[in-house]
């Protein structure tokens, strides 16, 4: 008898007491403008594309270090860009200051898929 009083019918819905009774969130409750997404000046796209380095004399970077050389490989000979991506940093002279300015994660992640994605393009024209 004791099992009966404190279980439910399968057939009715389980609802929970406590819980208070809240009606589900909406997507206007606190919006994120529009604007703020579209405010960005063409200037400031690219800018956080390269971090600082501890390295002043751009000479001292080995030649297949440096973006020019990343660009060229990347037109003529894609798996030489995708392994000096991933085995170190790329650097770039920045020529305003004089520094030398590495690229970020997010430029190689960058890189390594668009190199991927041209070498499946290239591979599915074969078969």
């Amino acid at each position: 008898m004791d099992q009966d009083t404190n279980t439910q019918n399968q057939d009715e819905p389980q609802t929970n007491p406590q819980a208070p009774n809240n009606p589900p969130a909406t997507v206007t409750e606190n919006p994120v403008p529009v604007t703020d997404y579209l405010n960005t000046d063409l200037k400031d796209i690219g800018k956080n594309d390269y971090e600082k380095t501890t390295i002043t004399d751009y000479h001292s970077v080995p030649f297949y270090r440096r973006t020019w050389f990343i660009v060229i490989t990347f037109l003529f000979f894609i798996p030489a860009t995708i392994l000096i991506i991933l085995t170190g940093d790329v650097y770039r002279l920045n020529r305003k200051d004089n520094t030398v300015n590495k690229w970020t994660s997010q430029t190689k992640t960058g890189i390594l898929l668009m190199s991927f994605l041209v070498i499946i393009y290239g591979l599915s024209n074969l078969f």
